[in-house]
């Protein structure tokens, strides 16, 4: 399928993308209808790509609006969604199409699936900015110790029914900042990339109502293999994912090693999942889609 785009945004970054566009308009997968940007140059085109101000948009038909920026990523949200009257589900950050054998398709039924990651770290919430999706889950920028989560896991309805309270203020390992931690019922969230704890609550209330509940994929990373049985052997979910560093007999299990300039394991889990530095070991698309052992780069 052929997917209409229009591009936001016409400085370094487009001119970086130029031949990434190229590219799948060659595949037939994209075509770009039109340019345009929050100021735009006194020309009539570019690239032999139409220049048009940006609130002549709101009256085309097109399926996706590319941003080409990301320091103002969320403020070009803003006004195209408030005054352009851009459907938020069409904006698209540029950085989707940089990422390795990316099939359209395939990409824009992940999008369309909208799907809910359940993460025991901040995997989750690097999936969501990677792949351009909206976070439809209260598990990003967090994390969640082993046994709490398989807890979690376990009766996970009813964990989300209840009401996270305040519990205490712990301090960072890495950076040495405090971070609220939230009680659900007896399960501990600790909060890391928050500092107050009203914020803390506010963002897993209003995440937590987003839950797709008919599109869910579970994961999980750790270095114990009983905590791996034990994750794997959680009935009531098709989707699931558990990172080790060694090597496992279960296929929903990918091992991970830890790459040079990485201390850590949970380093080698984030950095896999944002397309980045030492981003080698699997293809984002198999996996949320459940394709485990295929999702496996050649390595």
């Amino acid at each position: 399928m052929t997917y209409k785009a229009v591009i936001w945004g016409i400085g370094k970054i487009y001119n970086r993308m130029a031949n990434v566009l190229n590219y799948f308009k060659l595949k037939k997968q994209l075509e770009v209808l039109a340019l345009t940007a929050h100021e735009l140059p006194p020309y009539h085109e570019i690239d032999g790509f139409e220049l048009v101000q940006k609130e002549k948009i709101q009256n085309w038909e097109y399926d996706l609006l590319i941003v080409m920026n990301e320091r103002n990523f969320d403020d070009i949200v803003e006004e195209a969604v408030h005054i352009c009257n851009v459907p938020r589900e069409k904006i698209v950050p540029y950085w989707v199409f940089e990422i390795p054998r990316l099939d359209l398709d395939r990409y824009m039924y992940l999008r369309k699936s909208r799907i809910s990651i359940v993460s025991n770290n901040c995997w989750g919430g690097i999936i969501y900015k990677t792949l351009g999706l909206e976070a439809l889950s209260p598990f990003k920028n967090l994390f969640v110790e082993d046994e709490d989560y398989i807890r979690l896991v376990k009766n996970l309805r009813h964990y989300m029914d209840c009401a996270p309270q305040f519990c205490e203020y712990n301090t960072d390992i890495h950076c040495h900042e405090q971070y609220p931690v939230l009680l659900l019922d007896d399960i501990r969230i600790h909060c890391n990339h928050d500092k107050e704890a009203e914020e803390a609550i506010a963002k897993w209330n209003r995440r937590k109502e987003k839950i797709n509940w008919d599109n869910l994929c579970i994961e999980m990373y750790t270095d114990n293999p009983k905590v791996e049985e034990e994750f794997m052997n959680i009935d009531g979910f098709a989707r699931r994912v558990c990172f080790v560093p060694y090597e496992s007999q279960y296929k929903e299990t990918l091992q991970l090693k830890i790459m040079p300039g990485q201390r850590e394991f949970y380093e080698a889990v984030n950095e896999n999942a944002n397309n980045g530095r030492n981003a080698f070991a699997y293809n984002l698309l198999d996996l949320l889609q459940m394709n485990v052992t295929d999702s496996v780069r050649s390595r």
